[in-house]
């Protein structure tokens, strides 16, 4: 080594393999750290039960399951939703009605559709959707 600097202000470290720290075991080949891996995951869980933490994540889960379930039913509430604002404005736009009618129509019925305590993000969300899909179907219908 020498006692030239790499960078100045900095110079080359003598290591040792015992500056190291001990060497990495080999693979495991009897199974013993799948064991303790095992023994591991049985004592969480047990610690899980002890704790009084299961139906807690028995809950979440179920919550889980819950949002999967409402999400697809408001995919499909979009879906029906824009259905019926392409209907409406192709009629609208048939019968010469202006676009700011076509979308005042639209915000009026997805307002006045709402059941009463929907989160008012999610009338938000499907406020945007429906003018989205009555501005594309108004102009289509040209």
């Amino acid at each position: 080594m020498s006692d030239t600097p790499l960078l100045p202000g900095v110079r080359e470290l003598a290591l040792s393999r015992s500056d190291l720290g001990p060497a990495p075991r080999a693979p495991d080949s009897d199974g013993v750290a799948e064991a303790r891996v095992r023994t591991t995951a049985a004592r969480a869980l047990d610690a899980i039960a002890h704790a009084g933490l299961q139906p807690a994540i028995e809950r979440a889960h179920a919550a889980v399951d819950a949002r999967d379930v409402l999400r697809t039913e408001l995919d499909a509430t979009r879906v029906a939703l824009c259905d019926a604002v392409r209907a409406l404005a192709a009629r609208l736009r048939a019968d010469g009605a202006p676009p700011e009618r076509m979308l005042v129509l639209v915000k009026d019925a997805v307002r006045g559709g709402a059941p009463a305590g929907t989160d008012p993000a999610v009338v938000r969300e499907l406020m945007g959707d429906a003018v989205r899909c009555g501005i594309g179907a108004y102009y289509a219908a040209a």
